[in-house]
């Protein structure tokens, strides 16, 4: 396979300005250092750009610009979040407490918890963005990376809210509706949680809330 056909093969996989992960790849069991030198040609040529070690795009022309450049929030998405067919990642913490309305304080490390990190908690860079990652209790899925990011900010609101007890669970409150999350599931996933989580649904009235 030359470097022709492995251009051809992602064309037709990937979009212009669609991060491109190495370590995804895998053309009819090409070596791995073949398939660097191929890419590295590709680049030399101006038909792939390099965002990072072990990530790509094709770029997209760019009237303005000649050039688009990948966004990094693509590339941190793609990595350890979500791709076209699966969700195994999502964003928890100072993060995900700042996107639902907890906090105005915007964290300067995005806080995510994926499938793809072992450990509790190491930070990483992508290209200039620092991420905090960290396992995640029970394994990420389509189905539940709402749920997950509903009980880890349960477990920690105190930690990022900046409001008083009542406001804060109401903010939970619109979300858990505007995420149209059923009781049985978020019930069946307290056991990955200290007790502590279950106690707060039940005094704050949230376990009325859901469907």
């Amino acid at each position: 396979m030359n470097k022709k056909m492995v251009y051809a093969a992602l064309q037709n996989k990937y979009k212009p300005n669609e991060p491109i992960l190495l370590e995804e790849l895998n053309f009819n069991n090409l070596k791995y250092n073949y398939l660097r030198q191929l890419l590295k040609r590709l680049v030399d040529d101006g038909k792939l750009s390099r965002f990072d070690a072990g990530v790509y795009y094709i770029p997209k022309k760019s009237s303005l610009l000649g050039k688009a450049f990948l966004d990094a929030n693509k590339v941190i998405v793609k990595k350890y979040i979500r791709d076209d067919n699966d969700v195994y990642g999502y964003y928890t913490g100072l993060t995900f407490a700042n996107q639902i309305g907890l906090t105005t304080q915007v964290p300067s490390v995005k806080e995510i918890a994926t499938n793809r990190e072992a450990s509790r908690g190491r930070n990483v860079k992508v290209k200039n963005n620092t991420i905090r990652l960290r396992c995640s209790r029970a394994t990420v899925k389509k189905g539940n990376y709402k749920i997950l990011q509903l009980l880890d900010a349960i477990n920690e609101c105190e930690k990022w809210s900046e409001y008083d007890t009542d406001k804060t669970y109401d903010i939970i409150k619109n979300y858990i509706i505007s995420s149209d999350l059923h009781k049985l599931a978020v019930l069946d996933y307290l056991r990955f949680y200290p007790s502590k989580v279950s106690k707060k649904i039940v005094e704050s009235g949230l376990l009325n809330v859901f469907v």
